[in-house]
């Protein structure tokens, strides 16, 4: 017997990656003239970026809540993240993956990869929750039968989860 499984996103849910390329390039990657650029500008850091963010400032009350709701409904808890385009920082999935072990150990042993974004929607089975900060995501995630979660925050993504599970 399968368990559904709550998904959490890393980048912009989990780990801040937003403040992290504005710190290091004195902007958004969306404020670069296309995404080929910003990612270029990336392109000194790809060593270490991602096992180097901080976690979002209210990651640690989205992981409790999340695994609390989780075992009430006898869910699974994973993540589920992705690389970035074209693969341009090699080492990213050991990097994210360490990252997990280091600030979220509980969700270490279910760890998974897209690979990239549009892959996300690969890992849903209907009854799985995504809580996601890419609308895409969240749209594709529902046309296969799951509960996808815009997050903006712990607070209402937990607040929808309850709703949506019925807690």
């Amino acid at each position: 017997m399968r368990y559904n499984t709550i998904y959490l996103d890393m980048d912009g849910v989990l780990a801040d990656f937003d403040s992290a390329v504005k710190k290091l390039l004195g902007k958004s990657l969306h404020d670069f003239p296309t995404s080929q650029a910003g990612w270029d500008a990336m392109e000194p850091y790809k060593e270490t970026f991602f096992r180097t963010l901080d976690p979002m400032p209210d990651a640690y009350e989205l992981v409790t809540g999340v695994i609390n709701y989780a075992f009430i409904r006898g869910m699974n808890t994973a993540v589920l993240t992705a690389i970035p385009k074209l693969n341009r920082f090699p080492g990213v999935h050991i990097d994210k993956r360490e990252w997990v072990r280091e600030h979220f150990p509980k969700l270490y042993n279910d760890f998974n990869i897209g690979p990239y974004a549009i892959h996300k929607q690969l890992h849903c089975y209907p009854g799985d929750v995504l809580i996601d900060d890419n609308p895409m995501n969240i749209e594709q995630w529902n046309a296969c039968g799951g509960i996808g979660i815009f997050h903006t925050s712990a607070e209402d993504s937990l607040a929808k989860l309850k709703k949506h599970l019925e807690i």
